[in-house]
């Protein structure tokens, strides 16, 4: 028998049952829902809270302590597909760290693979290389260590997946697009007439059941088919399964609206689960039972003896001069295929970062910054010529007020009737006891360098007030107002 715990996200789920070649059958399922802070993403955040609860559960539910199967979940572990030639495994390992983004700046990364699918070129291999750092691994190890639970296996969600899609008779050419839902964690699958083509570990940042997260799994589905299109070899993506929700309505809904069908993975004579289970509930579990030659198993890496890794390194590196002889013997001979080799590796690579989803959506992301950033120039000219235009209008402020009263002195009372800004036009009302004195007032307002003309009509004498009243129009020069108050 073979117990498989998958640990992510506060959920502990233990499987209990057995597998093979030809069946999968689990017995018996039990869950736990860990207090907040325990484990996050598959970190583990709280050891000592974390090791009373699974020790209890253990307890409670007389769980077996011998060939324990791990499955994590966690944005800790790197994926990378991969097209080399054939080698023996021990030479794979080898190379795996060289082909892993960044895995000369982590501390004592841990490598494995599993085979995809057979290459059409003869003499090539693709597989899935996983790697994680060995640190990451020791709270997990040193936890089980300590309940006295024996380790037989640890393996990723993405690379588990992979395993148990075999005893699922109705993925077999099937192109789709399969997710597993844990917590605010979404793996999804893509399968191309069904075999492998990519995935992918997202964090959804809206709560379950509500609109936003329906939209949000779609947005997640519409990426994936966005990058499928760009494929050269892409076939149209028609139908989807979601597992581990607790409300699917919506989500379905939303991404059937995307033009994608729902299917579901039936239970059959290779898959069984207990009555009322469904599958595509327990997928990253069941891989754990699932028997292939050559799977993902970090623990096998894990037991190696580091002190060991390093007399070997120290070994290697002593022995680099003889080697840089023979190296350069054998490249003298092989010069040309190892040339056109490392060629066609540039252009695969190059190729993968064209094809890559997180630079095509940066692409997608700079495009949608440059189109803003176009909107953006054209309102602001648009601002700029409105600016000028209005620059260029005179400015009736307190310099020109100031000056209108200063011509007018203490003989004239001045009121200003309006100011029409389209036209500089600055209507005024001048009120004087003395004919002479209104004159006066006029000649001093063209001598104010204010205007560029101004004009009156005929005086109107008050006989009541005693007084004489002119209408002025003063036409302001485009300089009129804009030097400093």
């Amino acid at each position: 028998m073979v117990t498989s715990v998958y640990l992510s996200n506060n959920t502990v789920r233990v499987l209990e049952g057995t597998g093979g070649r030809s069946s999968l059958a689990v017995g018996r399922i039990c869950e736990l829902q860990l207090p907040e802070g325990c484990l996050i993403n598959g970190v583990i955040t709280n050891a000592q809270g974390l090791e009373a609860e699974l020790k209890e559960f253990w307890a409670e539910n007389k769980l077996s302590k011998k060939n324990i199967m791990l499955v994590i979940g966690s944005s800790q572990f790197t994926v990378k597909e991969l097209d080399l030639p054939n080698m023996s495994s021990r030479k794979l390992l080898d190379m795996l760290p060289r082909e892993m983004a960044d895995a000369e700046r982590k501390e004592a990364p841990l490598c494995d693979y599993m085979y995809l699918r057979k290459q059409e070129k003869k003499g090539a291999m693709h597989i899935i290389g996983a790697m994680v750092e060995r640190n990451f691994l020791d709270e997990y190890v040193q936890l089980f260590q300590r309940l006295g639970i024996s380790i037989e296996g640890i393996q990723m969600v993405r690379t588990s997946m992979l395993s148990v899609f075999a005893y699922l008779p109705e993925l077999s050419g099937k192109t789709c697009i399969i997710q597993i839902l844990d917590g605010n964690n979404l793996t999804s699958i893509l399968l191309i007439e069904g075999a492998y083509r990519y995935s992918t570990r997202v964090r959804l940042f809206n709560e379950e059941g509500t609109p936003e997260f329906a939209r949000e799994i779609a947005r997640n589905v519409s990426t994936i088919i966005q990058f499928n299109s760009t494929q050269k070899d892409s076939v149209p993506v028609k139908e989807f399964c979601i597992g581990g929700l607790k409300q699917r309505e919506d989500c379905i809904s939303a991404v059937e609206s995307l033009g994608l069908k729902e299917f579901d993975l039936s239970l059959n004579a290779k898959l069984n689960l207990p009555d009322g289970e469904e599958a595509r509930d327990y997928l990253p579990e069941l891989g754990a039972f699932a028997a292939r030659s050559k799977g993902i198993n970090f623990w096998q890496a894990y037991k190696k003896n580091p002190a060991r890794q390093k007399a070997l390194g120290e070994a290697v590196h002593y022995a680099v001069p003889g080697l840089v002889v023979l190296g350069i013997c054998v490249a003298v001979c092989g010069g040309l295929f190892v040339r056109n080799y490392f060629k066609q590796a540039g252009l695969d690579e190059l190729d993968a970062y064209l094809m890559d989803m997180n630079n095509i959506e940066m692409s997608m992301e700079a495009d949608r910054l440059s189109a803003e950033l176009a909107v953006l120039k054209r309102k602001t000219a648009s601002a700029q010529t409105v600016e000028a235009a209005l620059s260029s209008y005179p400015k009736v402020n307190s310099r020109v007020t100031d000056a209108v009263i200063a011509c007018g002195g203490r003989t004239v009372e001045i009121e200003v009737q309006s100011y029409l800004a389209e036209t500089g036009t600055l209507s005024l009302l001048a009120t004087a006891a003395n004919v002479t004195e209104i004159n006066a007032f006029i000649d001093r307002l063209e001598a104010a360098n204010l205007f560029d003309r101004v004009e009156y009509t005929g005086y109107a004498y008050m006989e009541e007030a005693k007084v004489y009243n002119i209408n002025v129009v003063c036409y302001l020069a485009e300089t009129a107002g804009k030097q400093v108050d």
